[in-house]
């Protein structure tokens, strides 16, 4: 699964996390790991990019989404009421609605790694790449 803060580090060089998101996509992209994207991350990144970038930046990076090149997976309404319940049950951590979706969406789907920059995701038992560490994935490229 992929996060607002990796699309935003990728895009803008200025970002902290530039370089360490440039690497781990090369490494997600030479082991051919699935990238996959929520419909809420796609609107937070193109807020984002928007506005810490540029309009020109923003439809650039909505034309890469829908490419064909993420698997795009849509939330449930059960995914949503999830995604409530684990706001409430971080009430204090600023979770906020989009990483609790992803994060509900992760759990039903059995998604454990999440290209991020976001301790939010690391709280609730997510693995967190950058650092990829492709010794920990099983023989069969899991998820």
């Amino acid at each position: 699964m992929v996060d607002t803060g990796a699309f935003l580090a990728l895009e803008k060089s200025t970002d902290v996390n530039h370089e360490a998101a440039i690497a781990c996509l090369d490494e997600l992209e030479k082991y051919r790991l699935p990238l996959i994207v929520s419909i809420p991350t796609i609107h937070e990144s193109y807020r984002r990019i928007l506005y810490d970038l540029n309009e020109q930046k923003a439809m650039d990076f909505l034309q890469h989404v829908f490419d064909g090149s993420l698997n795009i997976e849509r939330a449930i309404p059960e995914d949503e009421q999830a995604a409530i319940q684990i706001m409430n049950r971080f009430a204090g951590q600023r979770v906020t609605f989009t990483d609790a979706s992803n994060i509900a969406l992760m759990n039903r789907l059995g998604i454990y790694r999440c290209f991020c920059f976001d301790h939010h995701f690391t709280q609730v038992g997510v693995t967190v790449v950058p650092p990829l560490i492709i010794c920990n994935l099983d023989e069969s490229g899991s998820k």
